[in-house]
């Protein structure tokens, strides 16, 4: 059985934390520097044939990972086998509605429980990620196809002290139905559409869960797990360098840092934009001495937030929370100029303009917001706004109160017509 809880939903997120935590010896410099630190083909070697080669005891099968109870089987098609149908979305999202209303199976959202479908069933508790492989695992039984969905999602408190920006992956379940997408998300607030996305293979997901349990045991100082837990990750899917990224920092737990640096190596080898592995590749080379290569990943590293809209829009988050309207509305701008589908980008800028009393266009930005956004709750928000910025620019422009009080009475009406 399947035991690790996880502590975090985040793939992404272990390499970043611990790159800040971490700390190697103070003797560590290029005089100890080894050589002999594994290729990435022998790296490769080692995770593909550990599953294999490990004690049959230690082994964390993927049919094993994936399977269903008998009763969990019978209650699926007894209660939904008659609602299935040529595209399968009503008893998808009728399986969907019962797990989580309180007549069902009523679960609860626990960042900390990320299980298997067998004990997410039994727990009544999960994580964007287990909740996905339970619905996928449920639907299956009644012929139903739920593909995995992993989604990019920015956090602004991943800001760490070289100014990354840390993107967890969210896992969630999607269902085509030809133009139009069903989500299925056990934390939609979570969730938008506008963010980067893109289907992942069950493999991947179940690395992905199996990894989030090597954070926990690393978090725990079992270093040991920790290494066994990434190896049978990696093991299960290889091609994912945040994974890798997760293998390096455990190997540099267990203090071999010559290997570490190889992984993140060959994590930049599958993806060589993948910042986390840049980042914690030149934090390595700078213990060691190794200067100019290190300051070399650190340009790369800048060059690469530089091409991140939300970089910007996290630095003008900042420097509008500082009361610097000017510098914030340069970092928007830059933002804007590289993905303008974000309504929230609108909304700051609109914000600048706010400080700096130009409510005209303020009023337009805003207007912006509200049309682009898709969430309701966001929308609402937005609205308001909108409404107490256009009250603004009537006590301000009293020169044009005539013209500026027709403006709100057109707001008002598309607003309401919206």
């Amino acid at each position: 059985m399947f035991n690790y809880a996880t502590s975090s939903l985040s793939i992404t997120l272990l390499g970043v934390l611990l790159s800040g935590c971490t700390s190697l010896s103070s003797e560590m410099n290029s005089n100890n520097w080894s050589s002999n630190a594994p290729n990435g083909k022998e790296l490769l070697i080692e995770v593909s044939e550990y599953s294999a080669l490990s004690p049959l005891e230690q082994r964390i099968d993927l049919a094993t990972l994936k399977r269903i109870t008998p009763q969990m089987r019978e209650d699926v098609r007894g209660l939904f086998k008659d609602w299935t149908n040529v595209l399968g979305v009503p008893a998808a999202g009728r399986i969907a509605k019962w797990m989580v209303d309180a007549d069902g199976l009523a679960m609860q959202y626990d960042i900390d429980a990320n299980f298997t479908p067998v004990q997410a069933y039994a727990e009544k508790r999960a994580n964007c990620l287990s909740f996905t492989l339970l619905l996928r695992a449920l639907v299956a039984e009644i012929g139903i196809e739920i593909q995995i969905n992993e989604v990019d999602i920015p956090a602004n408190w991943g800001m760490n002290y070289d100014q990354n920006v840390v993107f967890y992956r969210h896992v969630n379940g999607i269902r085509l139905r030809g133009p139009r997408r069903q989500v299925f998300d056990l934390a939609m607030e979570r969730f938008r559409f506008d963010y980067p996305q893109r289907r992942i293979s069950e493999e991947h997901a179940y690395a992905q869960l199996i990894s989030n349990t090597a954070i926990d045991a690393l978090n725990q100082t079992d270093y040991t797990l920790a290494s066994h837990l990434m190896k049978t990750a990696l093991s299960t899917y290889s091609n994912d360098p945040n994974l890798w990224v997760n293998f390096g920092v455990v190997t540099e737990r267990l203090g071999d840092v010559n290997k570490a640096a190889a992984i993140y190596r060959y994590a930049l080898s599958i993806d060589d934009s993948t910042l986390v592995a840049i980042t914690n590749l030149a934090r390595v080379y700078e213990q060691f001495g190794r200067l100019e290569e290190s300051t070399e990943l650190q340009k790369r590293a800048t060059k690469i937030r530089s091409h991140n809209p939300y970089h910007h829009y996290f630095l003008a988050k900042e420097y509008l929370d500082d009361g610097d309207s000017r510098l914030a509305r340069r970092h928007i701008n830059k933002a804007l100029a590289m993905h303008n589908e974000d309504a929230r980008f609108y909304e700051l800028r609109s914000r600048t303009w706010q400080l700096s009393n130009r409510y005209s266009k303020a009023l337009r930005d805003m207007e912006k917001a509200y049309a682009m956004s898709l969430e309701p709750g966001e929308r609402f928000h937005f609205k308001n706004k909108a409404v107490r910025i256009a009250r603004e620019l009537y006590q301000s422009d009293k020169s044009n109160r005539d013209r500026t009080q027709r403006s709100i009475q057109d707001l008002s009406l598309k607003l309401r017509t919206q």
